[in-house]
């Protein structure tokens, strides 16, 4: 496969493949600002930190697509990261 080609799908996949679904986004951030104001139910709880568990193995993918791409491209993560407009991720 060209190497065009193999950036161009890893691209896809980075934003496509990789990322949290938007109804889960919002659920997060729904009982983050709960858990901010009352206490969360053993349930919430629960679905609070699958979806805490579930963003960092999608986040820890995106890291290694961004690894394969710089490799590709020759040049290093953060000047990919640059190149893409990509800036770190606001803590939770």
């Amino acid at each position: 496969m060209y190497k065009k080609a193999k950036v161009a799908i890893l691209l896809r996949q980075l934003n496509e493949a990789y990322i949290l679904p938007e109804k889960d986004i919002e659920r997060f951030y729904q009982l983050r600002q709960k858990r901010a104001v009352q206490e969360l139910s053993k349930k919430e709880l629960t679905e609070l930190f699958r979806l805490i568990d579930e963003e960092e193995g999608l986040r820890i993918k995106r890291i290694k697509i961004l690894g394969e791409i710089a490799t590709l491209k020759g040049i290093s993560i953060t000047k990919l990261t640059k190149e893409l407009g990509i800036k770190p991720a606001k803590r939770a």
